[in-house]
């Protein structure tokens, strides 16, 4: 798998929707990340931010102490295993995945 970091800076492979309170939403995403020297994605990492967030760092806060959200910031080789540490935090917090996309703007398999 290959990124086109123009179409795609934040290097997005998959993102879910996650409702919140209140009409509100939350985004989980899984990032490819490559290691420099290389041109195809070594890992994949997930994480939680904010839907339609303006802000440069909108991850959503108050993590840091939170396992299931460690665990996922952590690269592991597969997307199939971020997802499912996604699924695990969200259950920790008494949330569903309502809805799957798949990225497909600047992804190249």
């Amino acid at each position: 798998m290959r990124i086109d970091y123009q179409k795609n800076p934040l290097a997005i492979v998959e993102r879910f929707v996650i409702p919140y309170a209140d009409g509100l939403r939350i985004e989980g995403r899984i990032l490819g990340i490559t290691e420099e020297g290389s041109s195809d994605v070594n890992w994949f990492q997930g994480e939680v931010v904010y839907d339609n967030c303006k802000e440069d760092h909108p991850e959503i806060g108050g993590m840091h102490l939170n396992s299931f959200y460690q665990t996922l910031k952590r690269s592991v080789k597969s997307i199939g295993e971020v997802e499912r540490r996604l699924r695990a935090w969200c259950k920790s917090m008494h949330l569903e995945i309502s809805d799957k996309v798949v990225e497909v703007s600047g992804v190249r398999t």
